[in-house]
């Protein structure tokens, strides 16, 4: 049995509900004060409290639709916490003394929160709309518009501030596909943005590679074989419907040509999907903050030996999505049929 299939058989084993069994109470994602005084932690969607040497649980946050990842104040005036009760989910700030609740986000989108700021000013979270990846942004506490930051997500490799900077900036720019300024030397571990288009496979989107030589095009050895890189050309492309031929119509507007490299010595967890590494150093930063973040990252090793971490695992890496949580708490067992 690989090392995957083991660290499958585990996560399914400690965090599924098994079928036909009576619903359990479930405790997540705690947070302890900063005077290390008192828990927060999230129990039937709504968020409650107790003391950190033990005791009774207090219910500090309820609503109808789910409470999720409370996070203390440095200062330990405010907890600030996700709730759905206003859409895919939304960050709220609650006053400890006074029980104030005041929303702080206002899009659409999916908003996860990462973290405070150690002067207690900002709110660090990530936001997605449909499909797109999750982008950092920081929040100011006391109102006003989020701010995009630069910092890179959580990487599957070593967060070199540097590095990712290098890797991740450019392509946040304006929604290009590839670095608007891309520095090479020979040497430089890259990773490839595109799959091969000349139809022989050489490459894929996620492919690491190894710059070895620069002229007019990039050669990039890969698994031993040298490749010849071209720039390809991305396209933007506004889109029109007529109402009279009752036709989309596509008009490409804007081109952007580069070479379909980046920096790879750090790649996102979301970058590393699909992919198999046989070593990597695994870099949570100070937490994970998606549903299956953490198993993504890991299940990406092959062999328990090339498996290294930056720091230990703490249980609330581990995010159980609400919505899987509450169909396997409803599901009954079918006769004849072992779950």
């Amino acid at each position: 049995m690989s090392f995957r299939q083991v660290f499958c058989a585990i996560i399914f084993t400690v965090f599924s509900v098994p079928i036909g069994f009576a619903q359990r109470a479930y405790f997540t994602e705690p947070s302890l004060s900063p005077d290390r005084k008192e828990i927060a932690f999230v129990s039937g969607g709504d968020i409650w409290t107790v003391p950190a040497t033990g005791g009774v649980a207090s219910l500090l946050v309820s609503h109808t639709e789910n409470e999720a990842r409370p996070l203390y104040s440095p200062d330990g005036r405010y907890l600030a916490f996700i709730s759905s009760r206003t859409g895919a989910g939304d960050i709220y700030l609650l006053t400890l003394a006074t029980g104030d609740l005041k929303r702080l986000t206002f899009d659409d989108g999916l908003d996860q929160l990462d973290g405070w700021s150690r002067d207690g000013r900002w709110l660090y979270f990530a936001s997605k709309s449909g499909s797109e990846p999750f982008q950092i942004w920081k929040l100011p506490v006391q109102g006003g518009a989020a701010i995009s930051k630069d910092l890179p997500p959580f990487t599957v490799a070593l967060q070199y501030n540097e590095i990712c900077g290098l890797n991740a900036v450019g392509l946040r720019r304006a929604g290009l596909g590839a670095n608007e300024r891309l520095e090479l030397k020979v040497g430089a571990q890259v990773m490839f943005l595109r799959n091969d288009t000349g139809g022989d496979g050489r490459w894929v989107n996620g492919t690491i590679g190894e710059v070895v030589k620069i002229a007019d095009t990039v050669t990039v050895d890969v698994d031993g074989d040298s490749h010849e890189v071209l720039p390809s050309t991305w396209e933007r492309y506004r889109y029109s419907y007529s109402l009279a031929t009752k036709e989309l119509r596509k008009d490409v507007v804007a081109e952007f040509i580069q070479f379909p490299l980046r920096l790879a010595w750090a790649v996102t967890i979301h970058k590393s999907q699909g992919k198999s590494y046989d070593r990597a150093v695994i870099d949570l930063g100070p937490r994970s903050f998606a549903p299956g973040q953490t198993y993504v990252a890991l299940s990406r090793i092959t062999e328990l030996e090339g498996l290294y971490l930056t720091r230990p695992l703490r249980p609330s890496d581990v995010i159980v999505d609400e919505a899987v949580r509450r169909f396997m708490s409803r599901a009954t067992a079918i006769p004849g049929i072992e779950a």
